[in-house]
């Protein structure tokens, strides 16, 4: 199988480590990636948002992101850990998150299809009379909240991390603008990006999702490409076609010269 991706260097602005999931999957399909996180998770003290009730009070624990899983459970006693690795409520919002809750011992009973809070929303289905607890980023998209209080669900909205830019080397700038291509699977990315970079960049733009594709065209980039299934392996494939259509175009091209 001819790998479209081969030879391209493709950056992660994402927060994952050098052998982080997306990383690993642009290797798997020949990429070169290059890993600069934009934004770092920066966690919070406990505060008023904080729910004294145990996990075992709530119906549904959903999560919306990997990273929410790993400080939400750093917050548990041990106790409360062992009833987290039995809850039979607990929702994620994709593969990613739903990995990281299998990697602490416990089971998503529901793992949304894409990477939005729509639809886990909407995986979470007749929610009336349930108990919710959502533990989330300051300046999360109060889509979820919303949506599950509209259907009669009690939403516990728990604020455990904030994102933080990250200062970027010098030496990597150049990198990230001679790259091939840009990943975003957050907003927050696309603003410390535009942030560092301004808009007026070469590289191309892919993102995971139309929440982030619309961040980013909104702070005034280009994006080429949006996955259509919104997950980290969604992405690579979007990258794949951008670069697929861009060689078959040049062979249409260099055929209609010839002729």
């Amino acid at each position: 199988m001819i790998r479209t991706l081969a030879g391209r260097r493709i950056v992660v602005t994402r927060f994952e480590p050098h052998d982080g999931p997306l990383a690993t999957a642009l290797r798997l399909a020949g990429a070169e990636p290059i890993v600069v996180p934009l934004i770092g998770i920066d966690p919070l003290a406990k505060d008023a948002s904080d729910t004294d009730q145990s996990v075992r009070d709530f119906d549904w624990i959903a999560f919306t992101s990997a990273n929410g899983v790993r400080i939400f459970w750093a917050r548990l006693s041990d106790e409360e850990q062992s009833a987290f690795r039995v809850h039979r409520g607990i929702a994620a919002v994709g593969p990613a998150t739903a990995r990281a809750v299998a990697n602490l011992g416990a089971t998503s009973a529901l793992v949304a299809p894409e990477f939005v809070a729509e639809s886990l929303a909407d995986a979470l289905g007749d929610v009336q009379g349930k108990s919710i607890l959502w533990p989330r980023a300051a300046g999360a998209r109060s889509v979820l909240a919303a949506k599950l209080r509209a259907r009669g669900a009690t939403v516990i909205d728990q604020i455990l991390y904030d994102t933080v830019a990250l200062t970027i080397p010098e030496h990597t700038r150049e990198c990230i603008l001679e790259a091939d291509a840009i990943t975003f699977t957050s907003p927050s990315a696309v603003r410390a990006f535009v942030a560092s970079f301004g808009t007026a960049t070469q590289p191309r733009i892919v993102c995971i999702g139309p929440v982030t594709a619309e961040a980013a065209r909104a702070a005034g980039l280009k994006v080429v490409a949006v996955a259509g299934i919104f997950t980290l392996d969604g992405l690579v494939n979007a990258l794949s076609d951008v670069f697929a259509r861009e060689s078959t175009a040049v062979v249409t091209s260099l055929n209609f010269t010839r002729a």
